[in-house]
């Protein structure tokens, strides 16, 4: 059954590393309710930004994701953020203001 084939994930962590505000690359560990842990890395293909709503803006990456065994597949990933909260983002990453 299509339950049986799908991991039924207990928790995770993982890392994010970016090129301006996309998402660049993540790497991510899964663990499902069995114990077993899921290795991805995903790479960043494409990008854009997108108003989500009036105080919320997203930077959107549709990423090639490798699990540790070598399969791959499509994804896509979004960081939020408040539009308040951009200029301090700018400044912590060395962005400006100018």
């Amino acid at each position: 059954s299509l339950h049986d084939a799908l991991p039924i994930l207990s928790g995770g962590h993982g890392t994010t590393t970016h090129d301006g505000w996309y998402p660049a690359t993540k790497d991510l560990v899964l663990t499902d309710v069995r114990g077993k842990e899921w290795q991805l890395h995903g790479v960043g293909r494409t990008t854009f930004p997108l108003q989500a709503w009036p105080d919320i803006v997203f930077f959107n990456a549709l990423m090639d994701w490798t699990d540790q065994d070598g399969r791959t597949g499509p994804g896509e990933v979004m960081d939020f953020y408040g539009v308040a909260d951009l200029t301090d983002q700018q400044v912590k990453r060395g962005m400006g203001p100018w």
